[in-house]
């Protein structure tokens, strides 16, 4: 039951970020995208596969392992679609 985070391998990292997703009351935080637009129009924005972090702790990631653990052909479109594919809502 780890926290992970994804980054792109081109990110430049200024400060840690760790100190501020412990503050988040959340199981998944991400920066924002616009696609894939299905899950964008259900939702009026998407998750950035660019930078997301995952809290291991928290019951609704765990519920997500199938969704993570096997091969995508697009992170970010396949990830958003099988959210919005299971009905995932924003609280």
């Amino acid at each position: 039951r780890r926290d992970v985070l994804l980054s792109d391998a081109d990110a430049l990292w200024l400060a840690d970020p760790f100190p501020h997703l412990s503050m988040a009351n959340a199981g998944i935080v991400g920066s924002r995208a616009g696609y894939p637009f299905k899950a964008l129009n259900a939702w009026g924005a998407t998750f950035c596969m660019g930078f997301i972090f995952f809290r291991g702790s928290d019951h609704r990631v765990r519920a997500l392992l199938p969704f993570l653990t096997h091969p995508m052909r697009e992170d970010q479109t396949d990830f958003n679609n099988n959210l919005a594919r299971i009905g995932l809502v924003w609280d």
